[in-house]
């Protein structure tokens, strides 16, 4: 039996076997519930370096400041979360936050703001 999960997560604690994988699905579907503009929101993951992986989040440039929050508390928080998953699979994570990749993607009511 699967525990309640608000956020449609494809994987329950146990089914997790790529945690960098499950954390970055899991930041997306938290951080577009977040955001204006989520249509523009991604986050991607890979390796750096033996030990490393980084988790890379663009946001709609109207967006930075949802994503890193007042005082910097909301990317805080993200960095603590994932730095409990350290334990788990013993990589060191780096968080970067971008402005979309993308700015083709977003609608015509955010180029007018």
């Amino acid at each position: 039996m699967h525990e309640l999960d608000s956020f449609k997560t494809p994987f329950s604690q146990n089914e997790c076997r790529d945690y960098s994988h499950c954390v970055a699905t899991f930041l997306e579907k938290y951080l577009k519930k977040v955001v204006r503009f989520p249509q523009a929101l991604s986050v991607e993951h890979e390796l750096l370096e033996d030990g490393v992986k980084q988790i890379a989040i663009y946001t709609h440039p109207l967006d930075m400041g949802h994503v890193i929050g007042k005082e910097g508390k909301m990317v805080s928080a993200i960095k603590a979360f994932v730095s409990g998953v350290k334990a788990k699979d013993g990589f060191s994570y780096k968080i970067v936050v971008f402005a979309s990749k993308n700015p083709y993607i977003l609608d015509e009511e955010s180029q007018n703001l």
